[in-house]
């Protein structure tokens, strides 16, 4: 008598060929597989925001002088939205991460302790889009990447 059959019948309660336990097998171990590369890709997809609808944007205060108001205003489709971001500091940064539905804009506006009004940003943007905006006493300068692959 064969002791596998003997083995499986013991496990499962019917008697089973040796090629039938093989083909079981192997298809346990494909599907042990293909479940580790599934959870490999998504942990990847999650890590690198893949298909998330955010934007990100960081903004800096690259003047010598700390900000007396800081303003974020952003639109897409029929969301429109305006924050009042705490003054940052000289050399300071804030990061700001927001919902986009397809397509969006923003603007920045940051007043410095003269009263000077510096209004900017890059204006378009998509999920997945992060952009450095560095705020300078003549302007706000624009650095755009998709972080999206």
């Amino acid at each position: 008598m064969d002791t596998s059959k003997v083995f499986f019948k013991a496990i499962f309660g019917v008697p089973i060929s040796l090629g039938l336990m093989r083909t079981f097998l192997k298809t346990i171990v494909i599907f042990v597989i293909a479940l580790v590369f599934f959870f490999i890709g998504a942990v990847t997809a999650g890590a690198r925001h893949w298909f998330q609808p955010i934007a990100t944007v960081i903004i800096k205060n690259g003047t010598s002088q700390n900000l007396t108001e800081l303003i974020f205003s952003f639109e897409s489709a029929s969301i429109h939205s305006t924050a009042n971001l705490p003054p940052l500091s000289a050399g300071q940064s804030k990061t700001v991460r927001f919902f986009v539905a397809g397509e969006g804009s923003y603007s920045i506006e940051a007043r410095l302790p003269n009263s000077n009004i510096v209004k900017g940003g890059a204006g378009y943007v998509e999920s997945g889009y992060s952009t450095v905006e560095t705020i300078t006493e003549s302007g706000i300068k624009s650095d755009v990447s998709f972080i999206g692959f």
